[in-house]
C-alpha cells in the first residue's frame, strides 16, 4: 500500500522594457493512494508472475499567465499583441493495471517468456482509456559465454494526473501514446570480469500526442510566455540505434564501463521525416569506480553530438525591408 502527496509551485515575472512583459502563476497539488499485489507460481511446466494495482488519484490546478509583446518585437514588422490564460481544473479518478507473464525453458539453450498487461485510467472527464500491451522475449544460449536475446513488446504511456498541459491552453488529457519496441542483443563474457553487450533497437511510435517546444531557446524558465512557443503534431515517429557496452570488474576494488550509442529519432510531420529536437547521433559514456569497505570514489563522463538546429538567415527584400 502507498500514499503520495505532491505540491508543485512555479511563479515568475519577466519585464523587458520596450519588448515584452508578463507573469506566470502555476500551483499544482496531487494525491495518490494505491494498493498493489504480486504473485508468482509454477504450473503446467511454466513459471508464472501475475499482479494487480489500483490507485485513486485526485488533484487541483491553479494556473494563470499573461504576456504582452510590444510592437516591433521580436521583428521590426511584428504588431503588438497580448494574451491571458486562467484555468483551475480538478481531475479525479482511478488508475488500474493488471499483468501476467510466463516463462518456459524449452531446453538447455532456448528460453521463451511471454506476457500481457492491461491498464485503464478514469481521471479525465472525457471518458475512460484502456490499453492492452502484449510482450514476447526469446533467449538463446549459444554457449556458456554467449547469449542472444530478441524482445518485442507494445508499450503504452498515459499522461499522469499532474501532466495536463494547462500552460499551453490544453484543457483535457490526451489518450495514451504507444510504441512497438524491437530489441536484438548479444551478451558475451570475454573473460572473467569482462563482459560485452551489443544491442540494436527500433521503436515505432504510431500514436503521438501533440507537444510544445520553444524554437530558439529550449532552456528558459517560463517557456509558455516566449514568442517562439510552437505546437508540434507528428503523425508517427521512429527511434532506432545500436549500443555497445563494455563492463569490467576486477577481483579487487575496481570497476569500469564504457558505452557508445549511434541513434536517430525522427518525427513524421506532413509526410516528411524530420529530426526530433533531442536527436543525437553519437553518444559516449564511461565511468571508473573504486570501492573499499565503507568508501567509494567514482569518476564518470558523458558526451553526445549536438542536437539539431535550423539555421537562421537575414535576407534583404526588394523593398529594402529585412525578412527573417
Amino acid at each position: 500500500m502507498s500514499y503520495t502527496d505532491v505540491s508543485n509551485e512555479r511563479d515568475g515575472r519577466v519585464d523587458e522594457l520596450g519588448r515584452r512583459s508578463g507573469s506566470v502563476r502555476d500551483h499544482r497539488n496531487f494525491h495518490v493512494a494505491g494498493i498493489r499485489a504480486d504473485h508468482s507460481f509454477e504450473a503446467w511446466g511454466l513459471e508464472h508472475r501475475t499482479g494487480l494495482e489500483v490507485r485513486r488519484l485526485w488533484g487541483s490546478y491553479d494556473y494563470r499567465s499573461d504576456v504582452r509583446f510590444e510592437a516591433g518585437f521580436p521583428f521590426s514588422t511584428s504588431p503588438a499583441q497580448a494574451s491571458q490564460r486562467m484555468t483551475m481544473p480538478k481531475p479525479d479518478g482511478f488508475e488500474s493495471g493488471a499483468w501476467w507473464d510466463a516463462r518456459m525453458n524449452l531446453d538447455d539453450r532456448w528460453t521463451v517468456q511471454a506476457g500481457l498487461r492491461i491498464d485503464t485510467q478514469t481521471y479525465d472527464a472525457s471518458g475512460d482509456d484502456e490499453q492492452i500491451a502484449p510482450r514476447l522475449n526469446v533467449l538463446y544460449a549459444l554457449n556458456d559465454a554467449t547469449r542472444i536475446r530478441a524482445t518485442w513488446g507494445r508499450f503504452f504511456q498515459s499522461q499522469a494526473i499532474n501532466e495536463l498541459q494547462v500552460e499551453d491552453g490544453v484543457d483535457r488529457f490526451y489518450g495514451a501514446q504507444h510504441a512497438d519496441h524491437l530489441i536484438l542483443s548479444l551478451d558475451r563474457a570475454l573473460r572473467p570480469g569482462l563482459d560485452l553487450r551489443l544491442e540494436a533497437f527500433r521503436k515505432e511510435y504510431r500514436k503521438i500526442n501533440p507537444r510544445f517546444e520553444n524554437l530558439f531557446n529550449p532552456l528558459v524558465l517560463l517557456p509558455e510566455i516566449e514568442f517562439d512557443r510552437v505546437m508540434i503534431t507528428p503523425s508517427s515517429a521512429r527511434a532506432e540505434g545500436i549500443e555497445v557496452l563494455l563492463r569490467w570488474e576486477s577481483q579487487g576494488a575496481w570497476r569500469a564501463w564504457f558505452g557508445y550509442t549511434w541513434s536517430q529519432a525522427r518525427d513524421s510531420v506532413d509526410g516528411r521525416r524530420v529530426p526530433r529536437s533531442w536527436d543525437q547521433k553519437h553518444a559516449i559514456n564511461a565511468g571508473l569506480v573504486w570501492a573499499s569497505g565503507p568508501w567509494s570514489v567514482s569518476v564518470t563522463d558523458s558526451f553526445h553530438t549536438g542536437w539539431p538546429i535550423t539555421k537562421l538567415m537575414l535576407v534583404e527584400a526588394p523593398t529594402g525591408a529585412s525578412n527573417h
